[in-house]
C-alpha cells in the first residue's frame, strides 16, 4: 500500500517491508533516475537494496515517477524477490551440490 508521499518520494508498505523510490539526477553524468530503496527484507535476510532506474531526461522520469503506483510496487516486489530467492537457491546449490 503507499504509505506517503511527496513530490520526490513515494513510500509503500509490501507486508513487513518498506519501498521508498525517490527521485534523482546526477549531474556529472546528465541522467535521471528513479531509486527504489528497500532497508531490508527480513524473510531473505537481505538489506539495504537499491535499484536505480535510468530515464532519458527529467521528463521522462517524472512521468515513471506519476505511474509509479500500488500495482507497480507489487509488481517490483514480486520480482525483486523472485530474483533474490532465484540468486539464493543457486548460490545453495554451488555450496551444496547433490
Amino acid at each position: 500500500m503507499l504509505v506517503s508521499e511527496n513530490d520526490f518520494t513515494k513510500v509503500f508498505k509490501y507486508g513487513e517491508t518498506d519501498l521508498y523510490v525517490t527521485k534523482a539526477y546526477d549531474e556529472d553524468s546528465d541522467e535521471h533516475y528513479l531509486i527504489a530503496c528497500i532497508p531490508q527484507i527480513k524473510e531473505l535476510g537481505v538489506s539495504d537494496i537499491k535499484y536505480p532506474l535510468t530515464y532519458d531526461n527529467e521528463l521522462l522520469r517524472d512521468a515513471g515517477f506519476r505511474e509509479f503506483d500500488y500495482f507497480a510496487a507489487l509488481n517490483f516486489m514480486d520480482a525483486l524477490i523472485y530474483k533474490i530467492k532465484s540468486q539464493q537457491e543457486a548460490k545453495q546449490r554451488l555450496i551444496e551440490p547433490n
